[in-house]
């Protein structure tokens, strides 16, 4: 939001508080200060240029972000470029709605196939195919981590490189993916962590792992015995080049 206010109004207009970084508690005061320096300025030039893709996707699809959207592309200090999916996209808005967006549509179809579409639908989605956009993933979700947590991966992902080259030793380990019989102790895991001072209790150090677990990057379960294990369910070639791409 602040970014936002940074933008579109200037110093001088801008009021002496601070916003919220939710936008539906600072849209009403974004718009009283837009129209405070309006009164002084003869035409406004835009000053945003708002580019959203699939404005009819199902985040974007409530009331309230609609009405916010369509306040914020009715300014004229924002232009709004914006992409649909669906043919009944208009549907979502009523006549304030669309009063207020004031679009000019263009049939822009590819005509491609669902599977081309789709292929892009999910960038987190590592370790299951060889593709590029599975490292870009894991890049992605590491680069908004701190270091203690990116210390831990890189430690679970030496160790599991370690034990799968413990367990093939003559055969090869490209294609080898991590596997309960690969897993590492999560007792020992929790220890070199320790070791390497990134974590200091094992409260914290399940808090850290989680972030992983969301984002299916590693795994946490029992084996027969009932000892926890921890493991990477890609391939060894994609567990070495996570390793020296992004950590």
């Amino acid at each position: 939001m602040e970014s936002l206010v940074s933008v579109l109004v200037p110093e001088e207009y801008r009021v002496r508080r601070h916003y919220s970084k939710i936008l539906s508690d600072s849209f009403p005061l974004l718009l009283k200060q837009l129209e405070r320096q309006r009164k002084n300025t003869k035409s406004p030039k835009p000053r945003l240029i708002l580019v959203i893709h699939c404005i009819d996707s199902e985040s974007l699809r409530d009331d309230k972000t609609q009405v916010q959207l369509c306040q914020l592309a009715n300014l004229p200090e924002v232009k709004l470029i914006c992409s649909a999916e669906n043919i009944a996209a208009p549907l979502l808005w009523d006549s304030f709605k669309a009063e207020n967006y004031n679009f000019v549509y263009h049939d822009i179809t590819t005509y491609q196939p669902y599977i081309v579409e789709t292929s892009f639908k999910d960038a987190i989605d590592i370790g299951k195919t060889k593709r590029t956009s599975s490292s870009r993933g894991a890049m992605f979700v590491l680069r908004a981590l701190n270091e203690n947590s990116k210390t831990i991966y890189k430690i679970l992902l030496e160790s599991q490189i370690e034990r799968i080259k413990q367990l093939n030793p003559k055969s090869g380990v490209r294609s080898t993916r991590g596997t309960l019989r690969t897993a590492i102790d999560f007792k020992a895991l929790h220890k070199n962590c320790m070791e390497h001072f990134v974590t200091s209790n094992e409260i914290s150090f399940r808090a850290m792992l989680t972030e992983f677990l969301e984002h299916n990057m590693c795994k946490l379960t029992k084996d027969d015995a009932g000892t926890e294990k921890v493991f990477i369910a890609y391939t060894f070639e994609e567990m070495n080049k996570l390793l020296k791409e992004s950590l």
